[in-house]
């Protein structure tokens, strides 16, 4: 049976070919619902119960999967649904920030700076701008 297992290398050369398995894509559509959800109380150890895992393997699991940690998504989530209100809405910046799980309006334009390179007032004048060129 020796002659029979795999080497190394032979594994290793194997594995970009190998689909990820079902519980990974399970891992990922319950990732993306949970932080939908829970945009505003969202934390790697509410998911990692979610799933079933320790909080230590759940972000590694995290990791893996996206290649990037959980708190990074979540900001990404925050400021994705932030950028979607901006653009629809005429809510006020600090009222979008606490509505998204931000309590700290500064901290929340300074995250929303860092993903979309502009202030979220200058965010909402270049959709409006955007979307009356299109009409």
């Amino acid at each position: 049976a020796a002659v029979s297992i795999p080497r190394f290398a032979e594994v290793r050369e194997a594995m970009g070919t190998m689909l990820r398995s079902d519980r990974s894509s399970e891992i990922l559509r319950q990732l993306y619902l949970y932080l939908e959800t829970h945009m505003t109380d969202a934390t790697l150890s509410g998911f990692a119960e979610l799933v079933g895992y320790c909080p230590d393997y759940a972000g590694r699991q995290v990791r893996e999967l996206t290649g990037k940690c959980f708190v990074a998504l979540l900001q990404e989530s925050r400021c994705s649904e932030a950028a979607r209100q901006l653009g629809e809405t005429d809510l006020p910046v600090g009222q979008i920030a606490a509505a998204v799980g931000y309590a700290n309006e500064s901290h929340f334009r300074r995250i929303f700076r860092q993903q979309y390179g502009k202030a979220p007032l200058t965010y909402r004048k270049e959709m409006r701008e955007n979307r009356t060129e299109i009409v």
